[in-house]
């Protein structure tokens, strides 16, 4: 087990140095796309793994789930290639199309392996713990990866997508390293009626058990919140009247708070929900205040905000794969990362809609108000307690 998790941490610190990350936007413009195919070549990537979230779980329920992930390790390394190989829009479009695949095959795939290999040794009680610090190796990845690309752009971008290639590669080699001894999950036989079986107990899993929908709701709510406003950080934080050369350092710092809280999340797994949903309302209400103020001394609520909802998606998805089987456990994960995205989609566009012609401040306010909403509704209505399934259940009120 020991050396699992070596290798399993390794493969979440280099799965991050992805060096041409904080420059491919700018990239795009410099080999001479138009806003449009920028924004089309967003839209492939989002859509791509929007199509696939749920088929790709269902996937990785069906066979090795450690197999998919490389398979998509190697899909991602292959579309940079296609970045530097041919920098024109198809070559860029074909890239984010292939990065897209990857990101939903691994979506719920890695969740799933991690818990189920855990739970063969015993050791599911751990997975919170051991999935923040994946989280916080993740997060100090990007830190490292933004230094080094800060340094490596001058030799060209090419350098930057052939370092990024590289990580890719490496992150699956250590997947495939991980000596898994969990069997994969065959329940239901072969054929096309095996999948489609495990994607109703997986969808039904979810859909069906009023306590696991109320948890995913309540996920997909804090992760699409979160991930939306984490776009909107710089221009929030520019609005504020910070210097442009402290910006990295805060986005640095941000990144460090997540990492924190990813690593402490474990301790407050077990603590009843309604706390925690009066605890989001709370940081709903300091981000508004943060809004209101727009004093560069806000930050302090700012990060109190964003260790908040880190915290909080790595509880809820730990109650989540407790409440789940192992035989759909990656199908019902992709659910909960499907509602997550499509949340994500609808709260951009509602951003947008909220601060066209005026400042960012008044998305902040909406958004802060609108937790604060979310987390009340929630404490009022309670958990309802989870009957158990196959994979285990604990009932959190």
């Amino acid at each position: 087990m020991t050396t699992f998790l070596i290798r399993l941490y390794g493969h979440c610190f280099v799965d991050e140095l992805m060096l041409i990350y904080p420059f491919y936007a700018v990239m795009f413009v410099d080999d001479g796309l138009t806003p449009l195919q920028v924004s089309t070549l967003f839209a492939a990537w989002s859509a791509t793994t929007l199509l696939l979230e749920v088929p790709s779980g269902v996937l990785a329920d069906r066979h090795s789930r450690k197999t998919i992930m490389v398979a998509g390790a190697v899909l991602r390394a292959t579309g940079y290639g296609c970045w530097a190989l041919f920098p024109g829009f198809w070559g860029f479009l074909v890239g984010f199309v292939l990065w897209g695949i990857e990101g939903a095959l691994g979506s719920g795939a890695f969740e799933a392996l991690v818990y189920d290999e855990l739970k063969h040794f015993g050791r599911e009680s751990e997975y919170a713990r051991i999935l923040g610090r994946c989280r916080s190796l993740g997060l100090i990845g990007v830190v490292v990866s933004g230094l080094i690309a800060s340094i490596a752009v001058s030799a060209g971008y090419v350098v930057l997508i052939a370092a990024s290639s590289t990580a890719a590669l490496v992150a699956g080699v250590l997947l495939m390293s991980l000596p898994t001894a969990a069997p994969v999950a065959t329940v239901g036989g072969g054929g096309f009626r095996a999948y489609v079986d495990t994607l109703q107990r997986g969808v039904g899993s979810v859909v069906l058990r009023r306590a696991v929908c109320h948890i995913v709701v309540f996920a997909a709510l804090a992760r699409a919140l979160g991930g939306t406003l984490e776009e909107y950080w710089p221009i929030f934080i520019s609005e504020m009247g910070m210097a442009p050369f402290a910006l990295g350092l805060f986005m640095s710092l941000m990144c460090g708070v997540q990492a924190f809280a990813s690593f402490v999340a474990h301790r407050f797994v077990d603590l009843p929900s309604r706390p925690i949903f009066a605890v989001f309302a709370l940081s709903g209400l300091l981000l508004s205040a943060a809004a209101w103020s727009m004093h560069i001394a806000a930050i302090g609520l700012i990060l109190l905000f964003v260790f908040v909802f880190q915290a909080v998606d790595i509880i809820y998805d730990a109650r989540l794969q407790s409440a789940i089987a192992s035989d759909h456990r990656a199908t019902a994960s992709s659910v909960k990362s499907l509602f997550s995205e499509v949340g994500g989609i609808i709260l951009v566009m509602s951003m947008g809609a909220i601060v066209t012609n005026g400042s960012y401040q008044i998305g902040f306010l909406w958004f802060g108000a609108a937790i604060g909403v979310i987390g009340l509704v929630f404490l009022l209505a309670g958990s309802p307690r989870l009957d158990v399934d196959a994979g285990g259940a604990e009932a959190h009120r």
